[in-house]
């Protein structure tokens, strides 16, 4: 689009930094003349350098805008060395922070004087000459005036007056057919912004939770496009536009923005604690699977077999209040840290439950781990609640809850996979082994059971020598002890193939001849050892304190 702004000149005051800098130089590029007032003279003088460089003609003036003769003096300087003045962008001001508490009558005039007063001043002196140019004013003022900011009584009244000047002016200038119009910006990065937000102790956390606010794009408004729309009202493509205020704001003030899910320093415990849902799953439907297995491995009736699930949510029921208690007094970090601690020892029972082949160890590692569930459960679902805005909780936990439904659909394929075998023996082939034979087959199929709940905790011989040279395990051992059974059976199931040998086959046994007897071997390098690591290795950095 052609802006048919070749020629013009335009007055900007405080054009030389910030938000003016911008303007200046897309007048300048549009091949308008910018004169730019500004008291800071090595910023006019760095964009002097900008402007010749390029080959535009500027105009720069240094001066005190507080001081209404300055203001004159500059106005008619531009009249006399451009012959004319085709539009005044009224721009220059400081958010003063003169609050209603901690200011005074006297900061406050004095805040009306810097932010307002030569928006009067520039237009008063300047109104002949856009009269006879038929120019037009575009003032620059503030979200603050709709919204209001708090501790900035002077700088709001002065905004807040600039978009009721900006209605008066327009119709004081009609018969002139000189428009005047605002624009209206919000969160905007300048050098004064920067200074602004020097006076917070956490910067980045101030920004971060100011650009939430913004719906359009998560992100604060550029100067150039602030700039873009300047140049456009004080263009012909404008001939039509007076009296308006135009928000170039992102939405910030007009429109209510989606609360992000979780702030972006809750991202990385929000996914661990999410993790937890997913892995608990896993913990509780394996249950369903050892009973028709360690039926058969223990030859136990119904009764006997209802312990498992007895014993597992036993522990649940049985942990519960403790935790709660015991999270009032240690936190939601500790508490969480506290019930992988006793998952991982009740996966580490698994290992000589399995050697011995006694059904009711395997209850205990079970009642145990079911006692560290109970411990994450209890702490994860209200930590999941103060990972990000109050207006997102709901959605938080909704979220986190669902991969609990993921967790209890995966867990029979990869139990049906490595827990329960294609072989089984019958009443009579057990009698007719000795009682060496059953032992070992009880061991070999008691066994089986390790590996889904157990190979992750690094027991086995290869993942044990992974761990002991991995540096950081050998530094911090709680990363080595605790570990969630749940890890296992993502690891045992991406290296089945290779990693377990299977019977082949189920031929009649006799009593002089050795059952064959199924053997896991595990895997050398579990391709989920980083996710187990970074989950244990975060959860005593990365979880922020609750606030109280």
């Amino acid at each position: 689009m052609n802006l048919n702004l070749a020629g013009k000149v335009v007055v900007i005051s405080g054009g030389a930094k910030g938000i003016g800098e911008a303007i200046s130089l897309g007048c300048a590029a549009e091949s308008a003349i910018p004169v730019m007032l500004d008291r800071d003279g090595e910023a006019l003088s760095q964009m002097e350098e900008k402007l010749t460089a390029a080959g535009h003609r500027y105009g720069a003036f240094q001066c005190e805008l507080t001081d209404a003769a300055q203001c004159e003096r500059a106005i008619q300087s531009a009249v006399e060395n451009f012959g004319k003045i085709d539009a005044l962008v009224n721009n220059a001001g400081v958010n003063d922070g003169v609050s209603l508490e901690k200011g005074s009558p006297e900061r406050f005039a004095n805040s009306l004087q810097k932010n307002l007063s030569h928006y009067y001043a520039l237009a008063h002196f300047a109104f002949p000459a856009l009269k006879a140019s038929q120019g037009c004013i575009v003032n620059i003022a503030s979200k603050t005036a709709v919204t209001g900011q708090g501790g900035t009584s002077g700088y709001v009244a002065a905004k807040g007056a600039i978009l009721a000047l900006t209605r008066e002016w327009a119709v004081e200038f009609l018969p002139h057919q000189v428009r005047v119009n605002a624009v209206v910006p919000a969160e905007v990065m300048t050098p004064l912004y920067q200074q602004w937000l020097a006076t917070f102790p956490d910067q980045q956390q101030k920004l971060a939770s100011i650009v939430s606010k913004i719906p359009l794009g998560g992100r604060m408004t550029r100067a150039e496009e602030i700039a873009s729309m300047v140049l456009f009202l004080i263009s012909s493509q404008a001939s039509h536009i007076t009296g308006q205020h135009l928000f170039v704001d992102g939405g910030y003030v007009h429109l209510d923005p989606a609360p992000p899910l979780t702030d972006r320093r809750y991202t990385i415990p929000f996914l661990l604690i999410t993790s937890l849902f997913f892995l608990w799953a896993l913990g509780v439907n394996l249950n369903d699977i050892l009973i028709p297995h360690f039926k058969k491995t223990f030859a136990l009736n119904d009764f006997q077999s209802s312990f498992i699930q007895a014993a597992f949510f036993g522990g649940y029921f049985l942990a519960a209040l403790p935790a709660g208690w015991l999270m009032s007094r240690i936190g939601y970090k500790r508490g969480i840290l506290g019930g992988l601690f006793l998952c991982a020892a009740g996966a580490l029972l698994f290992i000589p439950s399995a050697k011995a082949g006694v059904y009711y160890f395997f209850l205990g590692a079970l009642f145990l781990m079911a006692c560290g569930q109970s411990f994450l459960e209890v702490a994860a679902n209200p930590y999941i609640t103060i990972l990000g805005p109050q207006e997102t909780a709901v959605r938080r936990l909704n979220l986190a809850q669902s991969f609990n439904a993921v967790g209890a659909v995966i867990t029979p394929f990869l139990g049906a996979a490595f827990i329960l075998s294609d072989t089984s023996h019958t009443p009579d082939e057990l009698a007719a082994m000795t009682a060496q034979q059953i032992s070992a087959y009880r061991i070999s199929e008691a066994g089986a059971v390790r590996l889904p709940y157990h190979s992750s905790s690094g027991s086995q011989s290869c993942p044990k020598r992974a761990m002991r040279n991995h540096p950081g395990l050998r530094q911090n051992p709680m990363r080595r002890s605790s570990t969630s059974s749940a890890f296992a059976i993502f690891r045992s199931a991406s290296s089945h193939n290779s990693a377990m040998s299977v019977r082949k086959s189920a031929s009649p046994v006799s009593s002089s001849a050795s059952p064959s007897i199924r053997c896991p071997v595990f895997p050398k390098n579990p391709p989920l050892i980083i996710y187990k690591r970074t989950l244990l290795a975060s959860c005593s950095a990365a979880f922020p304190v609750p606030p109280s």
